[in-house]
């Protein structure tokens, strides 16, 4: 008997709805003990990331894990395939615009470090510059 496997390779994101969807997975995995140090691990490696106002904070969310549709822990873990610089070009078609370095983000984006309990690296993974887009309000269909 001949079997298959089926894989199924993870999609890239490609409505503001499916990166809104990761964004609030993102957020329960921050707000809980038992999924924190993943979140942390995911802001620490990132190099890209969707910048969000929410209750007056500004949130940070990687690339990486924003830019594939009903993304998880588990699926992330799995992706062997993920790779910043497909889900970059599928978020800025989204949202019209690229990612850019910008120091006033940057300066927020230790403190939103310090805020949830870790010292951030100096740099983002492989010793890039962080890249940011900017999002005044998360809720609005792009």
């Amino acid at each position: 008997m001949k079997y298959t496997n089926k894989i199924k390779l993870p999609q890239l994101v490609s409505t503001w709805e499916q990166i809104s969807n990761n964004l609030k997975t993102l957020e329960g995995y921050r707000q809980s003990e038992e999924t924190k140090d993943d979140y942390i691990g995911f802001l620490k490696r990132g190099v890209c990331f969707l910048v969000y106002e929410e209750d007056e904070i500004n949130k940070y969310a990687p690339s990486r894990f924003i830019g594939y549709v009903d993304n998880s822990i588990e699926k992330h873990r799995c992706n062997n395939e993920r790779d910043g610089r497909e889900t970059n070009k599928a978020i800025s078609i989204i949202i019209k615009c690229e990612p850019k370095h910008n120091e006033e983000l940057e300066h927020e984006y230790i403190k939103f470090c310090y805020y949830n309990g870790f010292k951030p690296n100096m740099t983002g993974a492989f010793g890039a510059h962080r890249k940011y887009w900017f999002i005044k309000n998360k809720r609005k269909e792009l």
